[in-house]
């Protein structure tokens, strides 16, 4: 393990946080909406990424953040699945376990390009505010088409009623997500200088 993650106690404390701002984030959604739960969460998400110090450890990362965000915010899924009849609890819960694990990896291999070592040592702005939010947004928009082309539990939806309604109409979820994640990127570029 040390071989892929160097520090040790710095990648456990990260790895917490990371699992406890991803289940926290899920507050944005439904009957909750506590915006701020969802800018923390990517942010550390975010932060997590470019503290990576090996391509192994971003999939690591990012497989933990959406495997715990997906599994309890998903669970929706469970109860819609199991209005089909004849279906057991064990397939429902099989069907759920596959569509988060197939999330968790897909977003394990989109941090596995975020993990640029040449943009992040040369070019800060570049991979913060651009190329970190266009592989989010790009993971999204996958995200979207491989799933019957709904936008369900998107970033984007969390920020509605507090001034994004408007680049919904013209823009779509596309676009408020990469102007969510670029606001994340511009915080955590403030943050790392």
């Amino acid at each position: 393990m040390s071989l892929f993650f160097g520090n040790k106690r710095k990648n456990i404390f990260l790895t917490l946080i990371l699992l406890s701002f991803s289940l926290l984030a899920i507050l944005s959604f439904l009957d909750f909406k506590y915006k701020v739960f969802i800018f923390i969460a990517y942010f550390i998400y975010f932060y997590t990424l470019y503290n990576s110090e090996t391509k192994t450890q971003a999939f690591f990362y990012a497989f933990i953040f959406s495997f715990f965000h997906f599994s309890f915010g998903l669970k929706w899924l469970f109860s819609v699945v199991g209005e089909f009849d004849g279906i057991g609890k064990l397939s429902i819960f099989l069907i759920l376990l596959g569509v988060v694990l197939f999330l968790s990896i897909l977003l394990g291999l989109t941090a596995i390009l975020q993990n640029n070592r040449f943009l992040k040592t040369y070019y800060l702005s570049i991979y913060l505010l651009i190329f970190i939010p266009s592989l989010a947004t790009f993971y999204e928009y996958i995200r979207e088409f491989l799933f019957t082309g709904l936008t369900w539990y998107s970033p984007a939806y969390a920020l509605l009623d507090i001034g994004f309604n408007s680049l919904f109409s013209f823009g779509g979820v596309i676009l408020v997500n990469y102007i969510f994640f670029t606001i994340i990127g511009i915080f955590l570029h403030l943050f790392i200088l």
